[in-house]
């Protein structure tokens, strides 16, 4: 979903979760300093130091000590 400024809501639905989570999507122009910057303010790599790396992103679900989660995502420009 679009509002008429041009943020996104997305709704999905994944195999294995039993309850349902908010999670912000942050996308950037500089992952590694990104997750740096989340790092240091607490935040923890759901996947230890794994990331999702795929041919047209980049990605971490990164989660704070209270629980907020925000997928962090580069999108790849060929």
């Amino acid at each position: 979903m679009k509002d008429a400024d041009g943020h996104h809501v997305e709704v999905v639905g994944l195999d294995g979760i039993l309850r349902d989570i908010s999670v912000v999507r942050m996308n950037v122009d500089n992952y590694e300093e990104a997750y740096e910057i989340l790092i240091s303010h607490g935040f923890r790599n759901t996947r230890g130091e794994d990331i999702i790396q795929e041919k047209s992103a980049k990605s971490a679900m990164m989660v704070a000590p209270s629980g907020f989660q925000i997928m962090l995502i580069q999108h790849l420009k060929k």
